[in-house]
């Protein structure tokens, strides 16, 4: 009898472990059933649609996943079965609860976030749930929060039913009381080794990591490998806090790598008339070049920046370092490289000492300004703004709410028609910027669009184009004004933009083209209608243009990750996405994946050199000082 109930107590453990490995397989064939439904069309065409490969590919992280839940569920339910406690089974539920709730959560949310920004989910978005209307308000056409709400709910009642059956299963199989005996106490353990072995992997030197999911040259087919929930639980146990996450070589070898990178010199010239001229930055919302024909793109769109082109001084081949804001802006402004899953607006503390223009232009008297339709807390870009020296922020709350649009912020051209109005009333010289804000998602204009369609391309493009004539309307505004023939104007974009193109992922160089013009009555004439081929970055701009300032005070200090977007030599670009980076020169347009530790895009000869600098790079501009 004795042997018998041990026997039974053996069965009972073993078989409540496989009724979980079951289990917790199933939520994980359909949370990635989800996933690849929801992007199954965005295949490109010439790819053969082999779905089954990412369930495949995905197993070890979904084994992973499960162990780590098995592990807590196995200790509860043997604790139970030994002290039947009221409060251990009321323990085990609620763990189970939560667990699939949170699951299932995790899931909908990574489904909604890769819509946006062709990346899993990671710490930078979750970050944004502290600034819910700006999540809210990104919600458009093309989006359907409907449906996640009847896929979160639907998936729990399932999954709930289904941990209902399996309860009853454990049930029946435990008529004999679970005995705390050596052969049962040894199978828990045996059970609990295979979780250990799971949740590693395997048996190989190093854990399991997202690379075990990567199989493919299509970025699509390896998001969908990769088991949303097991990604973000390692994005946070693999916070370092601040710390460096990137070691690809000694702290000299990085340092070596950023001096031979950016090589500042003073080329002398100046492209202003006036010493001391006002300086208007414009930074206008994920403009791509794509969209602009000077600069590769469409036609129709922007006919205000077709116009001004003639008179301007233009980089044909200009590239964001980052694929959002809140990390464009210290690029272009500070001078700062981006980082592939953070931004220093970030970490504010940071730019209490970094370089910045505004930092730059206040010795020799001029105020600054910047001018945004949204929140400028979003992201902590306000802190950022006020470490590095702006004197004044109007935003959001410094409009009417009539004039709010429907979700993301105020219009553009009603935040123009402001800074027009203060600029007129402001002490010059000054150094003002404007973020636009209507060619984010969800797309959303006050006029009638210029194209009959609710396609999200097309969207995008109606969005360009009011953008463009807020401009229109702004520069007539303010060509009158006692300051307007004493300026120059800088036009860039934060970032670029996988619209009207479509890219189907997130590294490709194409999507981080974007425009860089200056013009305005005091360039100097010499420089009116000319494009330089040059290829630049978002780092080079500040630097740049303050050493082609009269300003002898104001030439750049600190502006170490900088190269001159005057020079006669060869330029370059280097660009950071999310697990990786990417270069541009006049022979290569490369991206590289520290996951998968290849390279994923490649246009032109890639060395060993270039990648290694790539990631040298990366280790070495981490912590920007």
């Amino acid at each position: 009898m004795a042997i018998s109930n041990f026997v039974d107590s053996v069965k009972t453990v073993f078989k409540f472990f496989a009724l979980q490995i079951m289990y917790w397989l199933m939520v994980a064939v359909w949370a990635r059933a989800l996933f690849v439904w929801s992007y199954h069309d965005d295949l490109p065409d010439a790819v053969d649609p082999s779905w089954h490969l990412p369930f495949l590919h995905g197993l070890p992280l979904d084994l992973s996943l499960a162990g780590y839940i098995i592990t807590v569920s196995l200790i509860l339910f043997t604790l139970y079965s030994w002290t039947h406690r009221a409060a251990v089974a009321t323990g085990y539920q609620w763990w189970h609860y939560i667990t699939l709730s949170l699951y299932i959560l995790i899931t909908i949310a990574d489904i909604a976030v890769y819509r946006h920004w062709n990346t899993k989910l990671n710490l930078p978005a979750l970050q944004f749930v502290r600034s819910p209307r700006e999540v809210l308000s990104s919600i458009g056409h093309g989006d359907q929060p409907i449906w996640w709400l009847v896929m979160f709910v639907g998936s729990i009642v399932l999954f709930v039913y289904l941990y209902q059956k399996l309860l009853s299963l454990t049930k029946s199989s435990n008529n004999h009381e679970l005995r705390m005996s050596i052969p049962t106490l040894a199978t828990v353990i045996f059970c609990l080794g295979l979780c250990f072995i799971a949740i590693r992997g395997g048996f190989q030197q190093n854990p399991i990591n997202q690379s075990s999911a990567y199989y493919s040259d299509v970025p699509l087919f390896n998001h969908a490998a990769i088991n949303a929930t097991w990604n973000l639980i390692f994005k946070i146990v693999n916070n370092r806090g601040g710390k460096n996450p990137y070691h690809f070589g000694d702290d000299r070898a990085a340092a070596q790598a950023i001096q031979h990178y950016y090589r500042q010199d003073t080329t002398d010239i100046h492209i202003s008339t006036v010493r001391k001229p006002n300086v208007v930055y414009i930074i206008l919302e994920g403009f791509t070049a794509d969209v602009i024909p000077e600069f590769g793109g469409e036609s129709g769109l922007t006919p205000t920046l077709d116009s001004l082109v003639p008179h301007s001084l233009i980089w044909t081949r200009f590239y964001a370092n980052g694929d959002r804001t809140y990390k464009g802006l210290p690029s272009i402004l500070s001078g700062i490289p981006t980082q592939p899953n953070s931004s220093i607006t970030q970490n504010p503390d940071q730019a209490i000492s970094i370089p910045s223009m505004a930092k730059s232009l206040k010795p020799e008297g001029y105020r600054s300004s910047f001018y945004y339709g949204g929140e400028s807390e979003f992201a902590n870009i306000k802190a950022y703004l006020l470490h590095t020296g702006y004197d004044t922020i109007i935003d959001i709350h410094n409009f009417p709410t009539a004039l709010r649009g429907k979700k993301w912020g105020v219009p553009d051209h009603f935040v123009f028609e402001r800074m027009a109005e203060d600029l007129a009333l402001m002490q010059q010289p000054f150094f003002a910027t404007v973020l636009t804000l209507s060619s984010h998602e969800p797309y959303d204009i006050p006029v009638e669009p210029l194209i009959k369609s609710n396609a999200w391309p097309d969207l995008f493009r109606n969005t360009v184009h009011y953008t463009d004539a807020s401009l229109g309307k702004f520069l007539k505004q303010v060509q009158n004004q006692s300051w307007y023939d004493s300026t120059l104007f800088v036009l860039t974009a934060d970032h670029g933009n996988p619209m009207p193109k479509d890219y189907a992922n997130n590294f490709h160089p194409g999507k981080f083209k974007i425009p860089l013009m200056i013009f305005g009555p005091a360039l100097n004439k010499e420089y009116r209608g000319k494009a330089m081929d040059i290829v630049g970055s978002h780092t080079d701009l500040t630097y740049s243009l303050l050493s082609s300032l009269h300003v002898k005070d104001s030439m750049p200090r600190g502006y170490r990750y900088s190269n001159n977007l005057f020079s006669p030599r060869p330029g370059t670009a280097y660009y950071t996405f999310d697990h990786g980076f990417g270069f541009v020169n006049d022979k290569t347009r490369m991206a590289y994946d520290l996951i998968s530790n290849k390279v994923v895009h490649q246009e032109g000869p890639v060395s060993d050199s270039l990648i290694q600098l790539g990631k040298l790079l990366i280790q070495g501009t981490f912590d920007p000082k």
